[in-house]
C-alpha cells in the first residue's frame, strides 16, 4: 500500500485511495446506513483533485475518514466561529453536507489546510457509547470479586480520555441495567443476549484513579481538540453528537489525565 515517506507518512497512489475509497463505501458507510457518505466515498473514487488530497497520510490511519473529519472540521470551524462547538451544536443542529457537491465546494476551497490535516492527524476513538461495555465488564468485577473497593483503572488507546469517566456516566443498557440516579451525562445502548434480555444486578464501578494512555492524545479543554473529535462523528446522527458534547463539557469539570 504506497511507500513510507519519513518514519510515519505514507505516500499513495491514486488506485489505493479510490480501493480505500469503495472499501468504506461498501463496509462503513453501508453499516451506519448513511447514503450522504456512501455517495461521497462512491463520486470522489472519480474525482481527481479529491482523490489529489489524500496521497499523503500518517501510517496505519484510514484516509476516507480523515478526509470525512477534515471537511467537516471546517465546516465546523465556520459555523461555530468564536463559539464552544460543543456548546454551539447542544443548541443548534449543525447539518452535515447537502450533498457530494457541498463537501466537494469546501474541499477545493479548503485543499491546502484538508490535504495537511489528513497528512497529520489521526483518527481518534471518539464514540463514548463504547464505555456502556466497560461499565458492564467492571459492574461484573466489583459485585463478584471487589465490592465496596475502588479501582484503579488504565486506560490504552484512551484518545481524549473520555472513557475513564466511566464512573461517572449514567448508563442504560435497555431491559440489563438502569440508573435511577439523576443527572449526569446520561449513555444508552441496546443490549441482546442470545435473543433474550433480563436485569442484571451490577454494583456501580468506583474508580479511584483513572490514567489514559494514547499515541497521540488530545486535551479536550483546547477547542481545537473538541472540533476535531467532533468531526470525525456522522452529524446525522444526533444522540452520538449530543452524547459527546455533553461528555467533553463534563470532562473539562474535572481531571481527565491522558499521556
Amino acid at each position: 500500500m504506497g511507500r513510507l515517506y519519513g518514519d510515519r507518512t505514507v505516500v499513495l497512489s491514486d488506485e489505493d485511495i479510490r480501493l480505500g475509497l469503495e472499501q468504506f463505501a461498501e463496509t462503513d458507510a453501508t453499516a451506519q446506513e448513511i447514503p450522504l457518505l456512501q455517495e461521497i466515498a462512491h463520486r470522489a473514487c472519480g474525482d481527481a483533485r479529491i482523490v489529489a488530497l489524500m496521497r499523503q497520510v500518517q501510517r496505519g490511519q484510514p484516509w476516507p475518514l480523515l478526509l470525512l473529519g477534515a471537511a467537516r472540521y471546517v465546516r465546523l470551524r465556520e459555523v461555530c466561529g468564536d463559539r464552544s462547538c460543543c456548546e454551539a451544536m447542544l443548541r443548534e443542529a449543525v447539518c452535515d453536507f447537502d450533498d457530494y457537491e457541498a463537501f466537494r465546494q469546501v474541499c477545493l476551497t479548503h485543499a491546502d489546510e484538508i490535504a495537511l490535516m489528513i497528512r497529520t492527524r489521526r483518527v481518534q476513538t471518539n464514540e463514548v457509547g463504547r464505555t456502556a461495555v466497560l461499565f458492564a465488564a467492571l459492574g461484573y468485577i466489583i459485585k463478584d470479586f471487589c465490592a465496596n473497593r475502588h479501582l484503579c483503572w488504565l486506560d490504552v488507546g484512551a484518545s481524549a480520555g473520555l472513557s475513564t469517566l466511566v464512573g461517572e456516566y449514567r448508563f442504560s443498557l435497555g431491559r440489563l441495567y438502569q440508573d435511577e440516579r439523576n443527572g449526569g451525562v446520561g449513555v444508552s445502548c441496546q443490549t441482546a443476549i442470545g435473543g433474550h434480555e433480563e436485569a442484571k444486578d451490577w454494583g456501580r464501578p468506583m474508580v479511584g484513579m483513572a490514567l489514559g494512555i494514547d499515541v497521540g492524545p488530545l486535551n479536550v479543554c483546547d477547542e481545537d481538540a473538541a472540533r476535531w473529535l467532533l468531526s470525525l462523528v456522522p452529524w446525522c446522527m444526533e444522540s452520538r453528537v449530543r452524547t459527546l458534547c455533553e461528555c467533553i463539557l463534563e470532562a473539562r469539570q474535572r481531571t481527565v489525565v491522558v499521556l
